[in-house]
This record gives structure tokens, C-alpha cells and sequence, in this order.
């Protein structure tokens, strides 16, 4: 471990109930991600790699992981609150671009009633 913060309350000074961990390597990083119930001074823990929804850094040294980082929806709510469902294809991997598609041209958003098909609805 290079460096550990523990996120406080602004006001309070107290303990919000997570924090970010620097690694000095990848595989260090990885090690801890995978134990399957990490406890830290006796509560158990999430443990993940903070690299969704982070900010690209310049000469950044080693590897953070944290639960700051990830997206809402896998964050664990208390009973009573629901959890938004979240698409799977709203989740863009860093470089990855997908391309806009245009609609048809003469598509109409509409249901064309004109037809013989509704000439007997029609005539009244």
C-alpha cells in the first residue's frame, strides 16, 4: 500500500464509511480485489478497482482501488430505497465509441390507417 485516505464528513469529521487505497503495483491491486470477504478493523469490506467512471491522470504512479469510483447502480442501498435499473449497453469501456445510427428517412413515427386494410373503420 503506497497510500490510503479515508473520506470524512465535512462538518462532523467523521468517518463516511469508505476510502481509496493506492497499490504500488497492478498485480497488488488485483491480490486484494480478490479476496472474496476482505475485513478491515473488523468490518467487512468492498474492495474494487477504480477505474470506473475515473478521471484520466497524468504520471500517476501505481494502482487505486476504491468505492468511490464506481457507478451508482452497484452501490448497496439500505432497505426501503430502490436501486435504478441500469442498461448494460449505457456502460462505455475508456476509447470505446459507438457510432450514432440514422433513422430512416421515411420512416414515420405513425401508423398509416388509410390503407383498404381500415377502409371499413372509415366509412361510417
Amino acid at each position: 500500500i503506497e497510500e490510503a485516505v479515508v473520506i470524512t464528513d465535512r462538518q462532523t469529521g467523521k468517518s463516511r464509511g469508505y476510502g481509496f487505497v493506492t497499490m504500488a503495483d497492478r498485480a497488488a491491486a488485483e491480490r486484494a480485489c480478490k479476496d472474496p470477504n476482505p475485513i478491515i478493523d473488523g468490518r467487512k469490506a468492498n474492495v474494487n478497482l477504480a477505474y470506473l467512471g475515473a478521471k484520466p491522470r497524468i504520471m500517476q504512479p501505481g494502482f487505486t482501488f476504491g468505492v468511490q469510483q464506481i457507478h451508482p447502480a452497484f452501490v448497496q442501498r439500505p432497505y426501503g430505497i430502490p436501486a435504478h435499473y441500469v442498461y448494460p449497453q449505457a456502460f462505455m469501456q475508456p476509447g470505446v465509441v459507438i457510432p450514432h445510427v440514422q433513422p430512416a428517412a421515411a420512416a414515420s413515427p405513425y401508423i398509416d390507417y388509410t390503407g383498404t386494410a381500415y377502409a371499413q373503420y372509415s366509412a361510417a
